[in-house]
């Protein structure tokens, strides 16, 4: 049974038969030709040898400079690299309203940042603590992380910062209070020696002409001196005084207000930009019932005398350092105009969500969009 199986395999017609016997021919043939000349016979090996020397010198330079092949591609800066914060850089003890371009720089301070912190101090601004730091519009949360236990302050700086100004006379202030009122030594000699001499200060410009005084840190004060009557002032105009341009001594000359009450009063007013209302006063620190009604009583306001904040060419610290904003409020407004190039109109910063309706209810009179 097995055998007739293969029989019935094996058995080819006529025609299977020669196909077989050809294509067995074929194969023969390829095989002998390949035993008789193999393929790669003619292939010839090529010669590196005289290369091989300048292949070595390449490689050893390599292995020297590797990065010689990059110094001949000029280097791009994209804008976004003045934002960028070096992390690997070694950290060290810094004063914020001292320390240098170059010294920043070194601290892995980014390009923005630094451009913040000079013009914020260019501008009068300082830093009393380390979270004044972190506020800055370009300061980076983790990187801020890195450099706040570096930060630090003089010993006598804290002191001098959260000295408030105080009423004075400049015909009898001695020299210990002129200094503590941010006159230098020498300064504050000059001012005692020219008394000395038998002269006397009768308006804020015989101040001005001591020599070598700071003139701005006179302006500053001059709403805190009180100097002896004049008897060609006009006392009745001083009787009711108007809250957003009168001086130190028209509010002491109200009965009931103090030179501490008075002083608080124009410093918040310096903060603010002038009074709208007179409900304002009540934001005055440690202000009273008393003073508050009598404030009321005896001033008046003019609110077209308050000074604005140009939206658009305000630095961070200049909206900032404004009581009705925060730092979350002051880096939204930020990001608006420069994304949008300019504001237009102040509606826009309650219509897109980046203050509250409260926060624009007070603080909109003191924006301007010039």
């Amino acid at each position: 049974m097995k055998s007739q199986r293969w029989k019935d395999i094996l058995d080819f017609t006529a025609r299977e038969k020669r196909g077989v016997i050809i294509l067995i021919g074929i194969l023969l043939v390829v095989i002998g030709l390949k035993v008789l000349q193999p393929w790669d016979q003619n292939k010839e090996a090529i010669d590196f040898s005289a290369y091989e020397s300048d292949i070595d010198r390449f490689e050893s330079d390599l292995a020297a400079e590797p990065e010689a092949q990059y110094q001949n591609y000029p280097q791009q800066k994209s804008d976004n690299d003045r934002y960028a914060f070096n992390f690997q850089t070694e950290k060290f003890d810094f004063n914020p309203n001292e320390v240098s371009k170059d010294t920043m720089k070194s601290l892995g301070f980014s390009d923005a940042l630094v451009d913040n912190i000079l013009n914020y101090r260019k501008a009068g601004g300082m830093f009393f603590q380390t979270d004044d730091l972190e506020k800055l519009y370009t300061m980076d949360e983790a990187f801020f992380e890195t450099i706040e236990p570096f930060i630090r302050f003089d010993d006598d700086q804290s002191e001098n910062q959260q000295f408030e100004h105080f009423a004075f006379n400049p015909n009898v202030i001695s020299k210990d209070s002129l200094i503590l009122l941010g006159f230098p030594e020498f300064i504050a000699d000059r001012w005692v020696n020219f008394r000395s001499a038998g002269a006397g200060f009768a308006t804020v410009n015989d101040i001005r002409q001591i020599y070598g005084i700071d003139t701005l840190l006179v302006n500053e004060l001059r709403d805190y001196m009180i100097f002896p009557k004049n008897e060609t002032e006009n006392i009745e105009s001083h009787e009711i005084p108007e809250l957003n341009t009168c001086e130190f001594r028209d509010l002491v000359r109200i009965d009931g207000i103090s030179s501490s009450t008075a002083s608080k009063v124009l410093s918040y007013r310096k903060l603010l930009g002038g009074y709208v209302q007179h409900e304002q006063l009540l934001e005055v620190y440690d202000m009273t019932t008393e003073s508050y009604q009598i404030l009321i009583d005896k001033t008046i306001i003019d609110p077209a005398a308050i000074t604005k904040i140009p939206v658009n060419q305000a630095e961070f610290s200049d909206l900032l350092r404004h009581p009705y904003l925060n730092t979350k409020e002051v880096k939204a407004i930020m990001n608006y105009r420069d994304f949008k190039g300019r504001i237009t109109e102040l509606e826009a910063l309650i219509k897109n969500k980046l203050i509250s309706d409260s926060t624009y209810n007070k603080i909109h009179q003191y924006l301007s969009t010039e």
